[in-house]
Parts: C-alpha cells; sequence; structure tokens
C-alpha cells in the first residue's frame, strides 16, 4: 500500500521569493485564497484550474479549452475578492 503525504506551506511563503510559476508548478490542488492576483491564474495548468472550480462548485461541464476555464476562474476570484471586502467592512462596523 503506498500513501501519499500532503506538502503544505505556510500562506505566503512561496510568494515573495518565487514566481507564481514556480509557486503552482508541481503541485496538486490550488484552493481560492492561494491566489494572490488575478494573473496567477494564468499560471495554473488545466487540471489545476479544473480542481479549482469543481471544489468552488462551478459546473464546467462541455468546457474544453483552457482559455474558457481562466475566464471562469478570473470571475470566480473576482467574486471571491468582492465578498471578502464586504465581510471586511461589515466586521469593521460592528
Amino acid at each position: 500500500m503506498i500513501y501519499f503525504k500532503e506538502i503544505t506551506f505556510p500562506k505566503g511563503s512561496l510568494s515573495a521569493t518565487s514566481s507564481p510559476s514556480r509557486r503552482f508548478a508541481n503541485r496538486g490542488m490550488i484552493r481560492l485564497d492561494e491566489i494572490e492576483s488575478i494573473q496567477d491564474l494564468n499560471y495554473l495548468s488545466s487540471k489545476q484550474c479544473k480542481d479549482l472550480l469543481l471544489v468552488n462548485r462551478v459546473n464546467i461541464h462541455g468546457i474544453l479549452e483552457k482559455e474558457e476555464l481562466i475566464k471562469i476562474a478570473q470571475r470566480l476570484w473576482k467574486q471571491e475578492q468582492k465578498s471578502l471586502k464586504g465581510a471586511r467592512r461589515l466586521k469593521s462596523t460592528i
């Protein structure tokens, strides 16, 4: 029986020292909170992009092109950023 151990890095530990392409290379699933800018999405592999969308419950049935996946991931990321800003504003008023 083979066991695989998931390697996790502290948030932001790799971003200061490496480019997004290196940060996402040879990694499995990428979480939405690991994406620092919308440009980072362009460095994801097709599989990473699909996994990101599926984990966030986005229907990608019938989408074949990586560019289409990236556009949908960009919309998801923008939506998440907008939601986080709203939550911060709400927290600051409490």
